[in-house]
């Protein structure tokens, strides 16, 4: 009897979970992976796996039990066992299963200690979603982690391979980890394209500055959509720990991460799901982390999502912080703003009314450098705890350069706060 082991995660939404994978090979004609219970649940797998080893290792001449235990570590009984909830975040298990059952039949180590990855029926390997979430956990338990070729560079170090062939000998060489190296700035479109009353730019500004999000208010083709999507760029280059938030979250929706903020603008019509998540899914919210989520048309979003909404972005911890825009039209009534209240309040609470080309052009630059001295400035304090309208009155009087909070910048900030729905 042989006996093989080989580490790798169960991800679910942005959690990981780490499994030990054993495959355990005698004389016989059987193939278990799992408790008898879990046969549906690891039906796929066990195809693929017969499909892809059974001629080059004569499988059927072996009787192999698998064996997958989540190791519980500091998560208690956060996942007592595999039910099918779990099906899309065990796909990543088809890649180190094969390569345990290979191993055991052979006698021999595996040719990984860590895999993650999908196997095709001909034995090609993709990388799983989490790949990033993989490599980060194998990391950080002194592995290098066996993933497939389309995963990205921008990563913790891994191997990669393009097949189960390749993959049975080693993969291919180590990437570096460029966690720590800042994406290259795309293009943004700059800020001057619109144009802004003297009082909208610095609505805008005091807003960016004390990190609260915006309601923007013009007819249809005003430029709201415009100046929401150039946000992103007034917001400052990411952080290490931002990059890391974005790619993680984008390797578990099996999205690519791709450069600078995340820029997320979900149709009025999506589902609760779509928007806020699930336990073992991503939703808008959370693509948008460090980056811009627009929410255009507000008022028409329903109910429910409204509520989920106002839940995932209140939570304080866990995701980096998300800019919130909501975009409305001269068609909102008194009662669109009555039950859009709770969510416009206290996530987009600084409105900003957009009169199409009246106004003058700010260019991104200035807009920036704005931000960067109100918030040097010694009158503006970090407290993100603060309520909204110290917070907004701190960062009026640290774009002015006074040296305290007077009190008509207090009344400025309320004014800020305060729906001014009118048809321009």
């Amino acid at each position: 009897m042989a006996t093989a082991k080989i580490a790798s995660v169960i991800v679910r939404g942005v959690d990981v979970f780490n499994v030990r994978i054993t495959a355990t090979a005698k004389a016989g004609r059987t193939l278990t992976i799992g408790l008898p219970d879990e046969a549906e649940l690891w039906a796929d797998t066990r195809v693929l796996v017969r499909a892809v080893l059974g001629d080059r290792l004569a499988l059927a001449g072996f009787d192999v039990a698998v064996a997958v235990e989540i190791d519980r570590g500091t998560r208690g009984n956060k996942v007592p066992r595999l039910t099918p909830s779990h099906r899309r975040g065990i796909s990543g298990l088809d890649l180190p299963i094969a390569l345990a059952v290979a191993a055991a039949i052979r006698g021999e180590a595996p040719a990984a200690d860590f895999a993650h990855g999908c196997l095709s029926l001909r034995g090609a390997i993709r990388t799983a979603a989490g790949g990033y979430l993989a490599a980060e956990a194998a990391l950080a338990e002194g592995l290098v982690a066996l993933l497939g070729p389309d995963s990205p560079e921008r990563m913790p170090r891994h191997r990669w391979a393009e097949t189960l062939d390749k993959a049975l000998r080693g993969g291919r060489g180590e990437r570096p980890d460029t966690a720590e190296v800042e994406d290259p700035r795309r293009d943004e479109a700059d800020l001057a394209d619109l144009r802004l009353t003297e009082d909208g730019h610095r609505r805008l500004v005091a807003a960016l500055t004390a990190g609260l999000g915006i309601t923007l208010y013009g007819k249809h083709g005003a430029g709201l959509t415009m100046l929401a999507r150039r946000i992103g760029g007034l917001l400052g280059p990411t952080t290490a720990d931002e990059r890391r938030a974005i790619r993680r979250v984008a390797s578990a929706a099996a999205m690519p991460s791709g450069h600078g903020r995340p820029f997320r603008a979900p149709h009025h019509t999506v589902s609760v799901a779509g928007l806020a998540g699930t336990e073992a899914g991503i939703g808008e919210v959370q693509l948008a982390s460090a980056g811009v989520l627009y929410l255009d048309m507000l008022a028409e979003f329903s109910r429910p999502a409204l509520e989920a909404l106002d839940a995932s972005l209140s939570r304080t911890s866990g995701w980096p912080p998300v800019v919130a825009v909501a975009g409305l039209y001269p068609e909102t009534t008194a009662g669109h703003l009555e039950r859009i209240d709770r969510v416009r309040s206290r996530h987009c609470p600084v409105w900003i009314t957009l009169a199409g080309g009246e106004g003058q052009a700010y260019s991104t630059a200035e807009t920036a450098q704005a931000i960067a001295r109100a918030r040097a400035s010694a009158v503006f304090g970090q407290d993100m705890a603060a309520p909204i309208a110290d917070r907004l009155a701190a960062a009026l009087a640290g774009l002015d350069g006074a040296e305290t909070v007077t009190e008509a910048h207090r009344a400025e900030a309320r004014a800020c706060l305060r729906p001014a729905l009118r048809v321009l």
